[in-house]
Parts: C-alpha cells; structure tokens; sequence
C-alpha cells in the first residue's frame, strides 16, 4: 500500500516513523549507525529484511510520502519493534494520485470539446464551466470509427463542416487553443479553427506542406517550423504569452514563434477557417479533445496528453 501522510522526523537522534492503522515492511540496513529506530501503529505486523550498509539518509516534512510492504498482522494493539544499532532507508515514491484528474486552469476554460457520442450524430457537448450550446453545420459529426480518446471525434468532410460556438469568444490576454488532428487526405490550407470571419477574428490552419499556420487579424501569416504527418494522431497547440508571443506547438515540441501578437483575438468555430470575407477552409479529417483556455498553459516543451482532458 502506499503510505500517504505519514509523518517523519529526528530529534535528539532518534527517527521515528508513526505510520497509520496498516501492516507494513521496514527495510533496513545491516547493523551500522548507534540509531535507535522506532516504528509503532495499531494492528501491524513488522518485517526487518538486512541491507548492505548505507549512510544515513533522513526524510523530514509534514507531507513526505513513503511506500511500505503490507504484511500480515501479528498482534491486536501496537507494536513496538526497536532496531539497535540499525540504519534504516525509507524509500520517497511519487505521489499517487487517486479518483479524477483536476485541470487547475478549468475555471478559465471557454470551450471542452471530447468529441464523444452516437455514431452519426451531429450532437457536440461543451464539457466545460460555460457549457456552451453548439451548431453542427454542414454535417459535422460523431464518428466512432477513429479516436484519440474515449472511441469517438469529430469527423470533418473538408468541405462545409464546421462547429459554431452560440458566440465568438476574445482573448485581450494570454490564451491556449489545443486539441488532436488527424488528416488521412491530404493537405492543404485546411482549417481547424478560427474566427468565424468576424472583426479581429484569427485563424489556426494548416498550409499545403503541413505546417501549422497562423492568421492574425491583419491576415499576416505565420508559418511552424515543422510540418504534422498524414494518418497520424497530432497535438496541436497555439499559445499567447504576456508578452504577445505566439507560440506553435507539435506534440509537446515549440516549433516556432511569432512575436508583437496584442490586442483581441476572437475565435468562433472548430473546423474550419474563415476570414476577412474569404471562402472558409475546411478540416478534411478527425478532431479529437478541442479545449480553448484564458490562459498560456505551455512556456516549455511538454509531454502530450495521455487522457482526455479533465472535466473539472
């Protein structure tokens, strides 16, 4: 079991560890250090397995974390067991974390978008705080043929499909559009989500060799480093710092950035690119886990979601 809370200390030395009601194992080291060594807990049983001899190495702090063997109880009450002349190694393990995970930044989600349901349907759900009405045009949809996460995303025709948001959404500040692509067909300037053609609307595309583009409301563009590959699950990610720099990240990797990006940047639609009047430049493939954040997320290389992201 893991043994969350316990608490660990020296004084005058002596360690002492004071686990909770459990049986556990203390491995120690083989006879070393003039330490007394003292563990005691209700209804425990102890085992002292021998180590090669280590120096001293002491854990403090009121939430420091321990991983102990359960064992089978010996006795009803408490144990006393004393060591003499013993050296004992408590080993820190990460942290378990248990029931769901929890996004800190969820409060300034504005659009969650798991892409789950029926096969076919042209339901999409807004799994964030706002749990905001969409329109599915054109025949966007469910598809449970291909997902990254939870057997289902949103298929895209390349053509006329889109999702709307009720209303656009602005970023004054710092903001982060993520989510997965895949693309089986081809590219081309295809978008994945933009503005929706409204004032200081902004767009995230790709360009024909692949490469994440971006459309500010001037329509000046910018280009990633790097370009996504066909037939593959991509993250995607575009970031605004408090310093107006746009960031283009590719499965966790910076691959470009475009300073001197203020003022508003509005957002509309997931799966297509429209703007300053131009035709629309549609997704031709699967979105997966869209999420839009009030908030710069990423300032460094990071590893890609292995979940869907947290509803709460």
């Amino acid at each position: 079991m893991d043994l969350v809370g316990a608490s660990v200390f020296v004084m005058e030395e002596i360690a002492y560890v004071t686990p909770p009601a459990a049986g556990f194992r203390l491995t120690p080291q083989a006879p070393f250090a003039y330490v007394p060594v003292y563990a005691s807990g209700p209804a425990a049983g102890f085992r002292l397995v021998p180590q090669a001899p280590l120096v001293y190495a002491w854990q403090q702090g009121p939430r420091a974390e321990f991983r102990l063997v359960p064992q089978v109880p010996t006795v009803t009450g408490s144990m006393y067991v004393e060591g003499p002349r013993a050296s004992f190694r408590l080993t820190p393990q990460v942290p378990t974390v248990t029931g769901s995970p929890i996004d800190p930044d969820f409060a300034s989600v504005s659009l969650l978008l798991h892409m789950d349901g029926t096969n076919g349907s042209t339901t999409f759900t807004d799994s964030g705080p706002s749990g905001l009405t969409l329109t599915s045009v054109g025949g966007a949809q469910i598809s449970t043929a291909l997902s990254k996460f939870g057997g289902a995303s949103g298929l895209f025709d390349g053509v006329d499909a889109r999702v709307d948001l009720p209303s656009p959404i602005t970023y004054s500040g710092p903001y982060t559009i993520e989510g997965w692509v895949y693309n089986s067909t081809g590219f081309g300037f295809d978008g994945i989500a933009s503005g929706r053609g409204v004032t200081n609307g902004v767009v995230l595309r790709t360009d024909p060799d692949g490469k994440l583009q971006f459309l500010n409301p001037s329509l000046a563009e910018y280009s990633s480093t790097t370009a996504l590959s066909l037939s593959t699950w991509h993250h995607v990610a575009l970031t605004r710092n408090s310093s107006n720099v746009m960031t283009f990240w590719i499965d966790g990797i910076a691959r470009g950035t475009v300073s001197g990006q203020s003022g508003d940047h509005v957002w509309g639609t997931v799966g297509a690119g429209e703007y300053g009047g131009f035709a629309a430049e549609h997704w031709p493939g699967h979105i997966d886990d869209m999420r839009w954040t009030a908030v710069c997320r990423y300032t460094s290389n990071f590893t890609p979601p292995t979940a869907p992201f947290p509803d709460s």
